[in-house]
């Protein structure tokens, strides 16, 4: 009787998990997104610091 129990909420537990991976991909898209655009400022300040060391250099 208990293995009988227990394969009942296997299967219950596998449909639950499909159906929060769907909402979690489109949820990633989207903050994947935003996070690109916030790296690409950064680097460019980066860039401009080296130029200034270089100036004050020569």
């Amino acid at each position: 009787r208990r293995r009988r129990r227990r394969r009942r909420r296997r299967r219950r537990r596998r449909r639950r998990r499909r159906r929060r991976r769907r909402r979690r991909r489109r949820r990633l898209w989207r903050r994947r997104r935003r996070r690109r655009r916030r790296r690409r400022r950064r680097r460019r300040r980066r860039r401009r610091r080296r130029k200034n060391k270089q100036q004050q250099q020569q």
